[in-house]
């Protein structure tokens, strides 16, 4: 007897438990090796797409601000890299690209020489020297930037922060002033310095407000829409306001007097860009399918439109120098300069930019707060 069985007998039961043990096993194995096997094909594909598919349809990077300098010559382009190109207006080629910026750029703006740019990232404003691509300056702000405006002489910058609040700094970061609200508690959306000293403020209910940033004080309110304002920008010389509003309105006010002009016609779509020519004898405005509406706005009533017949807004738009052509974001080449037809020029580009830039001081500094119309 070995272990309560007699020698030489088989011991069927253990070898019959351990077949039936072996084969459960061996099917187990076969959804194991298949995961395995789907799994690396899977692998395999995402490596190929991620190498492949981004630059067949991809460009190197997203333009998020793109702007002409002071006399027309040279072009920055912002990206959501944290680079700056530098460009010549007029053929594109690359001068300065600047990198190791933080990123995204949200915001980016010549200051009134063209030597130098105010850039805005969520957490961070710097002041770069375009000559040579050196942060001459650069300070952290208290929350994340959701929009950047700098005063007409550049000594100062309105940060619109996370928190609603808008923060005037000098722009060596030295805090000046803090704005808590809007007056009527409306969201702030954004902000846009005047041809003087005070700062208006843009946002939900129709709020158009303009304060005085050094103390800081309430001024005044520029009445008439309820719908929310999606920007606000003053022409070049700082005699006209145009906005736009989430109720398709195109609205411009003449700033000597503070009275609204006629309105132009509602557009289809929902407005979120708005931009003047130079001579401010046109207005653009981009919407959020990525065409441009242009009124010339001595006779014309009715817009020029351009574009896409179906894209995506990207929330900025910019006359050429001269006002014959318009600049647009775009996909995939990041950027789209469309002539704008039925011009009649009475200037080339170089003469026209040399004209504007002539008179341009005079009329930027005989600008002053906006006049607001009695209540």
């Amino acid at each position: 007897m070995v272990g309560g069985h007699a020698e030489g007998e088989d011991i069927v039961v253990s070898d019959e438990r351990t077949a039936s043990d072996s084969r459960p096993g061996r099917m187990m194995r076969w959804p194991v090796y298949a995961f395995i096997v789907i799994g690396a094909i899977l692998t395999g594909v995402g490596v190929a797409f991620d190498l492949l598919v981004p630059r067949a349809v991809a460009p190197p990077y997203a333009v998020t601000d793109f702007s002409y300098s002071p006399d027309g010559r040279t072009v920055l382009r912002a990206g959501n890299d944290g680079s700056l190109r530098l460009l010549q207006a007029n053929n594109e080629t690359v001068l300065k690209r600047i990198g190791g910026l933080d990123a995204p750029i949200v915001r980016a703006i010549y200051t009134r020489s063209g030597s130098r740019a105010v850039v805005g990232s969520p957490k961070r404003v710097s002041v770069v020297d375009l000559a040579t691509g050196a942060v001459a300056r650069s300070f952290r702000v208290s929350r994340k930037l959701v929009a950047l405006d700098v005063s007409v002489d550049g000594s100062k910058l309105s940060v619109l922060g996370s928190d609603g609040k808008v923060r005037i700094y000098r722009t060596d970061g030295d805090l000046l002033a803090t704005i808590e609200g809007s007056k009527n508690g409306a969201a702030i959306l954004g902000t846009t310095w005047c041809p003087g000293d005070c700062l208006l403020l843009w946002g939900e209910d129709g709020m158009l407000e303009a304060w005085n940033p050094a103390k800081p004080a309430f001024i005044g309110d520029l009445m008439g829409r309820h719908g929310t304002i999606r920007g606000a920008v003053f022409s070049a010389d700082g005699a006209r306001l145009g906005a736009i509003g989430d109720d398709h309105a195109v609205m411009i006010w003449d700033t000597n007097t503070g009275n609204r002009m006629s309105g132009l016609p509602s557009l289809r779509e929902r407005p979120v860009a708005v931009a003047w020519s130079r001579d401010r004898s046109m207005i653009a405005v981009e919407t959020e399918s990525g065409r441009a509406y242009i009124w010339r706005l001595e006779g014309d009533t009715q817009p020029v439109v351009v574009g896409p017949s179906i894209g995506t807004g990207q929330g900025w738009i910019a006359f050429s120098p001269s006002g014959r052509s318009i600049v647009l974001g775009s996909w995939p080449d990041g950027v789209r300069l469309t002539p704008i037809p039925e011009g009649d020029w009475e200037l080339s580009d170089e003469e026209d930019q040399r004209e504007w830039w002539r008179r341009q001081p005079a009329s930027r500094a005989s600008g002053s707060s906006i006049p607001l119309p009695a209540k």
